[in-house]
């Protein structure tokens, strides 16, 4: 690989953009900016968070300072943390950044964001100049047949398994592309139509970490790992 996310705008994501200007001088890098919730209340209702502003200050210094940052994205599944994290306040910090970079910025998050299943990403989607989705069939295993009991225990089921869950990661991804939102002119128009969508994360457990989670017992292995990839 070439390209590497970096969560944070802080000392540790300078030092690897330093090391490898240095020293792997083809890489190329996604620089992030984190964003902590705002607790409910007038701080939150003027979006005051001196931790979001600094990360943003940084991020938009290392993308202006690093010539290997080639895009910058701005939060982590803020989506998660709706009651702490106004779209208002994700939008103007996506607005900010953007325009104080020349690279591509985005907004990563799970794919129920920009699928609309669950926060509406209508106001955060003009803003964006593609978007990076997170899904993970493993952890979302109640949503599709991971157990695929109609299939003869063994190798057979394992690789309908397996199947399914590409299928169920495909499906994710064109919930994404078919989301209908609002563009700038007001004409009604699919998020595929008008963004540029990469893969942000997915992945598959190559071991159990998740007691609560049944599909790890059976199929959190190396082999169930290196298959999803």
């Amino acid at each position: 690989y070439n390209l590497l996310r970096l969560f944070g705008a802080d000392p540790v994501s300078e030092r690897i953009l330093q090391l490898a200007e240095a020293n792997f001088p083809d890489m190329r890098f996604q620089q992030g900016i984190i964003l902590d919730g705002i607790a409910p209340g007038p701080d939150q209702q003027n979006c005051v968070s001196e931790v979001n502003d600094a990360q943003v200050a940084n991020g938009i210094r290392l993308a202006n300072t690093y010539s290997n940052v080639v895009t910058v994205s701005v939060g982590n599944e803020t989506s998660f943390f709706a009651p702490f994290m106004p779209l208002s306040c994700l939008e103007g910090y996506v607005t900010e950044t953007r325009d104080n970079v020349t690279q591509p910025v985005t907004a990563d998050d799970d794919y129920t964001f920009f699928a609309g299943l669950s926060r509406l990403p209508d106001t955060v989607l003009p803003l964006l100049d593609f978007v990076a989705i997170h899904m993970y069939p493993i952890t979302n295993f109640r949503s599709w047949n991971w157990q695929q009991l109609g299939v003869p225990e063994g190798p057979e089921r394992a690789e309908a398994m397996m199947n399914a869950a590409l299928a169920e990661a495909q499906a994710n991804y064109q919930a994404v592309y078919d989301y209908e939102y609002f563009d700038g002119s007001g004409a009604t128009v699919t998020v595929g139509e008008t963004l540029p969508i990469i893969v942000g994360e997915t992945g598959w457990k190559w071991r159990q970490t998740n007691l609560a989670q049944d599909i790890e017992q059976y199929a959190a292995t190396e082999v169930n790992a290196k298959w999803y990839y």
